[in-house]
């Protein structure tokens, strides 16, 4: 059991601030959600790289269930190019930090390039969360040939389900 006095010393010695504790908190987020909708493509191609289970019905996986594996498999490639371009971005602003100090110690002039902030690392995350957070509740809801139940729905079935 805490006291008073302990919980207004944990809360007054904290580093960050709100706006870059909800800013970990969004990319953390991110990173949670793109693994969920990441773990039922692997599971969905994994089954059907198996061939399917004769034992399972709806084990296997068909034209619906690839197509669905695909569509989730771009989304997913289009949020590596945002975190590639956000990546480059921060980047080059390190190199040109740095380039910056040494031209400044002599005496040269260097361009100022826009720097990225948190705030707007939280604007380019947000559309991307978005999309995760549907996606991933889509993957929820189906089933997933990773869990122990290991079924796959495919077709009429597959659709019913979204």
């Amino acid at each position: 059991q805490t006291t008073l006095s302990t919980q207004m010393d944990i809360k007054s010695s904290r580093i960050l601030g709100s706006g870059s504790r909800d800013a970990l908190r969004l990319c953390g987020e991110t990173g949670w959600l793109y693994r969920r909708v990441l773990a039922y493509v692997d599971g969905i191609r994994s089954s059907s790289s198996d061939g399917g289970a004769a034992s399972n019905a709806c084990r296997g996986g068909g034209a619906v269930a690839r197509a669905l594996t695909l569509a989730l498999s771009e989304e997913l490639a289009d949020y590596h190019r945002l975190i590639s371009v956000l990546e480059a971005r921060l980047t080059s602003q390190i190199s040109h930090s740095s380039a910056a100090c040494d031209t400044s110690r002599n005496g040269g002039s260097e361009q100022v390039q826009q720097k990225l902030t948190v705030r707007q690392l939280m604007v380019h995350l947000r559309p991307a969360m978005c999309r995760l957070r549907t996606l991933a509740t889509v993957a929820d809801s189906l089933p997933n040939p990773a869990t122990p139940d290991g079924s796959v729905c495919s077709g009429g079935k597959l659709i019913t389900a979204i």
